[in-house]
C-alpha cells in the first residue's frame, strides 16, 4: 500500500493555536512524503531523505497500536520512506510522516477521530502539538483551525500572489515552543496581549482572503511578523530576508512555522520576476 502526505505552511496564527487560537494553514502540494507499506514477518525500514526513520517508526507505530486498539503486529512490515520534505524549515515534515501512518491506521480499519490520532502522534516529534500541521496533511486543503480541530475548510477562488523564501537557517521547532511558553512564566500579561494580537491578525487575513483585499492582508501578514518580533522569535538571518523581499516589492512578509529561521511568506501585488535568484517559490492553485 502506498500512502503520500504533503508539506504545510502556515499563513498566520502559529503558537496561539496551541491554547486554541485560529490560525490559517495551507498544504503544499511541491513537496510529500510518500509511504510504502507491506506485510512482512519482520520489521524492515527503508528510508531516502527522512532522519532516524526506524528509530521514529517504531515509537510511531506503538503509539498507533495503543491509541487505536490495532493489534501490533498488524504494523509488522517493510516500510518504504521518501520524503521530499526539507526538515527543520517551517514545512511540516514530522506531520506529514505522522499523517501516513494515520492513513495506514484508517487502511487497518480504523474508523476515530484522526485528526486526534496524528497530534498524538506528532506529540513524538513535538510536545503538546495543536494538531494544525498533521491535519492538513491528512485532510490536503486549506484549512482554519481552531481549538484543536479543523475550524472550517477553505475554498478560495482566487488565491493572491503569495511566494515562500528560504531565510537560510533551520528552525528548531521544540525550542521555539519553550521562548513562547516561557514568556508566560516570565510575563503573562504580555504573552496573553500577544495571543491576541496574534488572532486579531488571523482574523485580517481570513477578511482578506474572502474578499480578496490585498491591504487587509498585508495587515494581517504585517501584525503576525510584529508578534514574531515581540515573541523573540525574529533574528538577523529572517530580518534580512524580509526587508530584501520588500525592497523588490513585497507588500507584506512574515515567518511561518515556529520562528528564528525556516521560511517566509510574502504577498506580492503581482509576480515578480526579480525573485528567481533567492529561490522564492510561487504559491498557484495548483499548490493546493
Amino acid at each position: 500500500m502506498n500512502f503520500s502526505s504533503y508539506a504545510k505552511w502556515i499563513l498566520t496564527g502559529e503558537h496561539s493555536v496551541i491554547h486554541g487560537g485560529r490560525a490559517i494553514v495551507f498544504p503544499l502540494k511541491r513537496f510529500c512524503n510518500n509511504l510504502c507499506f507491506s506485510s512482512t514477518s519482520e520489521l524492515r525500514v527503508k528510508d531516502i531523505n527522512f532522519i532516524n526513520a526506524r528509530k521514529q517508526i517504531i515509537k510511531l507505530i506503538n503509539i498507533a497500536s495503543d491509541y487505536t486498539n490495532i493489534p501490533l503486529k498488524e504494523f509488522i512490515g517493510e516500510y518504504n520512506i521518501c520524503s521530499t520534505i526539507p526538515m527543520q524549515v517551517g514545512l511540516g515534515s514530522s506531520a506529514a510522516f505522522c499523517a501516513n501512518i494515520v492513513k495506514l491506521c484508517q487502511f487497518f480499519g480504523y474508523s476515530g477521530d484522526i485528526i486526534s490520532l496524528g497530534r498524538v502522534l506528532e506529540n513524538e516529534f513535538h510536545t503538546n502539538s495543536s494538531g494544525l500541521d498533521v491535519a492538513v496533511s491528512i485532510l490536503e486543503k486549506p484549512l482554519i483551525f481552531e481549538n484543536n480541530n479543523v475550524n472550517q475548510i477553505i475554498d478560495i477562488p482566487n488565491i493572491p500572489c503569495f511566494t515562500l523564501t528560504y531565510s537560510g537557517k533551520s528552525s528548531n521547532t521544540s525550542h521555539c515552543v519553550e521562548i513562547v511558553q516561557n514568556l508566560f512564566i516570565t510575563n503573562k500579561k504580555l504573552a496573553l496581549e500577544l495571543e491576541k494580537k496574534m488572532n486579531i491578525s488571523v482574523g485580517l487575513c481570513i477578511e482578506g482572503l474572502r474578499n480578496y483585499d490585498l491591504k487587509e492582508l498585508s495587515e494581517g501578514i504585517n501584525l503576525g511578523a510584529q508578534v514574531f518580533k515581540e515573541w523573540g522569535l525574529f533574528n538577523q538571518s529572517l530580518d534580512n530576508t524580509i526587508k530584501n523581499l520588500k525592497r523588490l516589492g513585497a507588500l507584506a512578509s512574515k515567518p511561518i512555522g515556529a520562528g528564528l529561521g525556516g521560511y517566509v511568506v510574502s504577498l506580492w501585488n503581482k509576480w515578480n520576476e526579480n525573485l528567481s535568484y533567492c529561490n522564492s517559490i510561487r504559491l498557484t492553485l495548483d499548490n493546493y
